[in-house]
């Protein structure tokens, strides 16, 4: 892949170099902004965040093969300087503006089609699945993981060359007027927005106020383009109609412009939906809110013009990622792995599955604070409380004080008082009450925000369900 010279990256990104260039010599367009993950020819972006300083790792990136740096002015320790060659230094006023302007020239230079993917939830699924339908299709490039933000994003663009047809992109915001710096940079042919909900309200607002954010991508839809709204909700196409936009809504309800025929959500082996045409998918992900996921992918795939046969095969091959509502049989036990994030809508998506999924024993959810609510924090922990109650669980395991109010409500619709455990503290007793309840044939679903670290729950349960079932296991 043809890369730049570090001359030309000065001016693209508005900076200067130390020293001439020797030669034609060319870096990246490979971004690294982790000294341990740079390689050769990589252009090492040196952050500056709250936690560690990127100038640091100049050395090392380099010495790990980076051709160049792209630092900021008077940050870079003298010391550190003088063991540099000054040819691979490139200095500005904003290392992290600089990555955003290099990755958008990038962009720039190629034609392909790119789907954005945003939304409160569901975003990694629905890119994920587009990107599975895209690798079947041809060359493509998707988000790796998460790599949603103004530094994941640009990363992710900078390893766009010519060979690529299909692009993947996902999208995630914080903070107001990120959505516009965003598509501004991607200016995708079609955006797809899932659904609005109570996620990362701190920087937002109330949910109007976060379909505005998330509806600002339409701006940014290059001419000709698509944009396609989670339905079975209205405030989406709501608001997209108060601001004159031109949409199709996709959905599980029949309201909405693209849907299934038939959807069957709760198979321990996976959805199965059919669609017009008499197309059949089996996808190995779980839930009604994950069916209105594919149904999404599906309509922004047949609008970049792919084969409904490459969809169906695309689409098939997904698996869910790490973290994302995986369930896996564990000594007898159904335990679902649903620890990457949580919020209420998500959190009522796992209570709802287990209250309809094939179980012969106990229905479970162990549930862990929902963080970054703001002000919705209480309302949310309540709502899935209510919702643990009306769905008939038979055991709720809560860890962190926010949890309280979960308790609240859920005592307060009837919940049984002696199904309910509770802690703040001691985290490995609270593992163990866990692991001493379950039996075969129950059904666990385990949630809660990253910062709750609940993946050792999981990772407790396994390991003891597997260690009971064994020959001469206790």
């Amino acid at each position: 892949m043809r890369g730049y010279t570090r001359t030309e990256i000065a001016r693209i990104v508005s900076g200067e170099t130390a020293a001439e260039s020797r030669g034609g010599d060319r870096c990246g367009p490979r971004a690294s902004i982790d000294s341990r993950t740079a390689r050769k020819r990589d252009i090492f972006f040196a952050l500056s965040g709250e936690r560690t300083d990127g100038h640091r790792f100049v050395g090392d990136a380099l010495n790990r093969g980076a051709s160049a740096a792209v630092v900021e002015r008077g940050r870079l320790d003298p010391d550190a300087r003088r063991s540099i060659s000054p040819e691979k230094l490139i200095f500005v006023d904003h290392a992290a503006e600089a990555l955003v302007a290099l990755a958008a020239h990038h962009r720039n230079r190629f034609s392909p089609f790119v789907v954005a993917v945003t939304g409160s939830n569901g975003k990694t699924t629905t890119k994920d699945l587009i990107a599975s339908v895209f690798a079947a299709a041809g060359a493509s490039l998707a988000s790796p993981g998460n790599y949603n933000n103004l530094l994941g994003v640009p990363l992710t663009l900078l390893g766009l060359d010519e060979t690529h047809r299909y692009v993947a992109v996902e999208l995630g915001i914080s903070a107001p007027g990120e959505m516009a710096r965003l598509g501004r940079l991607v200016r995708p042919d079609a955006a797809l927005i899932t659904n609005v909900n109570a996620a990362h309200v701190e920087g937002l607002g109330d949910l109007r106020a976060i379909a505005g954010e998330k509806l600002e991508i339409a701006s940014h839809i290059r001419s000709g383009g698509a944009l396609y709204l989670g339905g079975d909700d209205d405030l989406l196409p709501r608001e997209a109609r108060d601001r004159g936009l031109s949409f199709r809504t996709f959905g599980v309800s029949d309201r909405c412009d693209i849907h299934p025929v038939r959807v069957e959500p709760w198979r321990r082996e996976g959805i199965r939906l059919k669609l017009e045409g008499g197309y059949r998918l089996d996808v190995s992900l779980h839930g009604m809110h994950q069916a209105a996921n594919i149904v999404g992918a599906v309509a922004a795939c047949i609008g970049a013009g792919i084969p409904m046969e490459t969809v169906v095969k695309g689409v098939g091959d997904i698996r869910p990622a790490p973290g994302r509502f995986v369930p896996e049989e564990a000594g007898g036990i159904l335990l679902v792995d649903d620890t990457y994030n949580a919020n209420a809508a998500s959190t009522i998506a796992a209570v709802e599955f287990l209250s309809k999924v094939e179980c012969s024993g106990r229905r479970v959810l162990v549930l862990g604070d929902m963080l970054e609510l703001g002000d919705a924090e209480e309302e949310a922990h309540e709502e899935v409380g209510g919702a643990a109650a009306r769905a008939g669980l038979d055991a709720l395991f809560l860890w962190g004080e926010r949890t309280a109010s979960v308790e609240r409500a859920a005592l307060r619709d009837d919940f049984p008082p002696g199904a309910v455990v509770r802690a703040v503290s001691h985290k490995e007793r609270f593992i163990s009450e866990i692991i001493a309840f379950l039996e075969p044939g129950d059904v666990v679903a385990v949630k809660g925000s990253r910062g709750m670290k609940m993946e050792e729950v999981v990772r407790a349960i396994r390991e003891a369900a597997v260690h009971k079932a064994a020959p001469g296991g206790v």
